[in-house]
């Protein structure tokens, strides 16, 4: 340590047959600041690595912090990432996005059916005019088109816009 870091806390230097001289509380603090550098030095790569697999795979923050990271650190990162994905899909955390498409899906298709049944089954329990059940037949069908509209809103706004070519009672 004496010769790789000229400033090392040194009293009186040794010479052959001759002891050298240090202040071992200087010396302590000395090689306390030098570990803490190193582990501060590790730290920062570390958040690195981190922050370069919190990208997942995108964007500039990708680019930025790629130059620095050696391909087994790449590796590493993306094998870890797997594995987080992996473990967060068991634990329920990620669900597949085909699935919950059908699930609307089929719960669209729902609300359409009892939609246009609404005016035949309360026709069924009371006593309603022709004019009445018109004008709750209209009211659904508002209603569903107000659905699909908003359906699509949220489709553009998220990127996955929904064919326009959508059944107009819908």
């Amino acid at each position: 340590m004496i010769r790789d870091y000229p400033d090392f806390p040194i009293i009186e230097r040794g010479t052959n047959g001759r002891s050298y001289v240090i202040d071992f509380a200087e010396a302590w603090t000395f090689i306390k600041s030098l570990r803490d550098s190193e582990e501060a030095e590790q730290r920062a790569r570390a958040d690195e690595v981190r922050q370069y697999g919190l990208s997942l795979l995108g964007g500039e923050a990708m680019a930025q912090t790629q130059a620095g990271l050696s391909p087994t650190e790449h590796r590493a990162i993306m094998e870890n990432e797997l594995l987080a994905t992996k473990l967060a899909e068991k634990r329920g955390d990620l669900i597949h996005k085909a699935s919950v498409e059908e699930a609307l899906g089929e719960l669209v298709a729902w609300f359409q059916q009892q939609g246009t049944s609404l005016s035949a089954r309360l026709a069924k329990r009371g006593d309603f005019s022709r004019d009445q059940l018109a004008i709750i037949d209209a009211v659904i069908a508002q209603d569903q088109r107000e659905l699909a509209d908003r359906m699509e809103r949220i489709g553009r706004a998220t990127g996955n816009a929904v064919s326009s070519d959508r059944d107009p009672a819908i």
